[in-house]
């Protein structure tokens, strides 16, 4: 008797088991508590990103002001040697020959005769005008006399 007494028990709790309301609303349970637990991952996850996507566009920030420093430094400097070169033509422009001061140009060059013709030699004695006379290749390269 206690054998069909358990018997009709696990039948009775099979019947609940299966009975699709209680299944319904087990399912129901279940996902409330799946869908909980994933919104608060989602949520944990959502801060992680925010703080590494703040953290990001910090850094972007920096890169790009330093950039702009440096562009605006190197501007700087172009500025500056663009007009050393503006102070030094301007200094230069004084010597220019112009249609104004051809004619004087021309005779101080035909006053001033320069001699080009100089030469260094290896002691560091400087020869102007003519060199010393060169000797003929000839002489220079007559084979030597060996004597026996």
């Amino acid at each position: 008797m206690y054998f069909r007494a358990y018997l009709r028990q696990v039948a009775k709790e099979n019947e609940v088991q299966f009975d699709e309301a209680v299944i319904k609303q087990t399912e129901e349970e279940d996902f409330q508590a799946c869908s909980a637990i994933n919104d608060y991952w989602n949520a944990e996850v959502a801060k992680t990103r925010e703080v590494r996507l703040a953290d990001i566009r910090e850094k972007r920030k920096e890169l790009i002001l330093q950039k702009l420093l440096q562009k605006e430094e190197k501007e700087e400097q172009r500025k500056n040697y663009i007009d050393s070169q503006i102070r030094k033509a301007k200094q230069e422009a004084t010597t220019f020959i112009t249609a104004e001061n051809v004619d004087a140009a021309i005779e101080e060059c035909l006053a001033n005769i320069v001699d080009h013709n100089r030469a260094l030699d290896l002691e560091g004695n400087w020869y102007d005008g003519k060199y010393p006379p060169v000797p003929p290749l000839e002489e220079t390269q007559k084979p030597a006399v060996v004597e026996h």
